[in-house]
């Protein structure tokens, strides 16, 4: 019964590696044949991870809206507030991102670029 259990944890860690790595494929690809556009401009509606849910985080800029956690994991940006994200509110970016509406991932970040940092009442390069 053990061995059975064993094999079986074997089975899905490898299945895991596999998308993983079919993830990875897919980003590298993604990047070499330029298939991302890049948007530069101001963040709106930042939205920082709610401490109780722990889901996600997210913003728009120019019109174009980007939600990102942690827990999914797909070799884009990822970093939450409390993980290294610096972005705030207002400041300008340049985002590097692909259009995944196909694998409901939606626009996955490729590079997140920050050109000016917002401080209350004026910017600062």
């Amino acid at each position: 019964m053990i061995s059975i259990f064993i094999f079986f944890v074997i089975c899905l860690l490898g299945f895991a590696n596999v998308l993983a790595y079919r993830a990875y494929l897919s980003t590298i690809k993604i990047i070499s044949e330029k298939k991302y556009k890049i948007v530069k401009g101001e963040i709106n509606h930042y939205k920082p991870i709610n401490i109780i849910d722990k889901k996600f985080e997210s913003f728009d800029v120019n019109g174009i809206s980007f939600v990102y956690s942690p827990a999914i994991r797909n070799y884009s940006f990822s970093k939450i507030k409390g993980e290294g994200n610096l972005i705030e509110e207002g400041d300008t970016v340049r985002i590097w991102y692909y259009n995944n509406n196909d694998m409901l991932d939606g626009n996955l970040i490729l590079k997140l670029e920050r050109v000016t940092r917002m401080k209350v009442g004026k910017v600062n390069e």
